[in-house]
């Protein structure tokens, strides 16, 4: 009988492994042709759960990390053949607050559908303050997703390929 060479099976075994975590994608949520959220949004090397309301969330208090969350998800919309607005009122316009400037209301980083109405048209409009939010101008709440950290796969992976080795070791001494 042929016996199988280790390499192979610990290839094997590390491709396994890897093709069975899953892949993250970016999903717009709808409600006709309005996006109330974004699922699996990148922005920083984090993955987050964007949904648009009245809540005024400052995850992002610095101007330039901001910036990137608008331009994220800007990009996220503007992939979406049919998002033309955002928000539970169909705004065009949605803000990601800095900081709050009032009850109702904050500084932060507007993204704007310009000319409302236009697919794919989204862009970033730029810095505002006293913004209101409310139904005419959503903001952006993020929820940070719990994913594993690129490391611990390999760690893993690594400890699932030993495993089966000394497996595969200890069943080539028996015969």
């Amino acid at each position: 009988m042929k016996r199988a060479h280790a390499p192979g099976i610990l290839t094997a075994a590390t491709i396994l492994f890897f093709a069975m975590t899953p892949a993250m994608a970016t999903t717009v949520v709808q409600s006709g042709n309005t996006a109330t959220e974004i699922d699996g949004l990148v922005i920083l090397g984090n993955v987050y759960d964007v949904t648009f309301g009245t809540t005024i969330d400052t995850t992002f208090t610095a101007g330039s990390n901001a910036q990137a969350a608008v331009q994220a998800i800007v990009s996220a919309l503007n992939t979406d053949s049919t998002a033309t607005a955002a928000g539970f009122g169909g705004d065009f316009n949605f803000v990601v607050c800095t900081s709050s400037s009032g009850p109702g209301s904050c500084d932060g980083e507007v993204g704007q559908d310009g000319p409302p109405a236009t697919i794919g048209g989204w862009v970033v409009q730029g810095s505002a303050t006293g913004l209101a939010v409310n139904v005419d101008r959503s903001a952006a709440d993020f929820a940070l997703q719990r994913a594993p950290e690129p490391g611990a796969l390999i760690i893993s992976g690594s400890g699932f390929a030993l495993i089966l080795l000394g497996a595969w070791r200890r069943r080539g001494v028996r015969r």
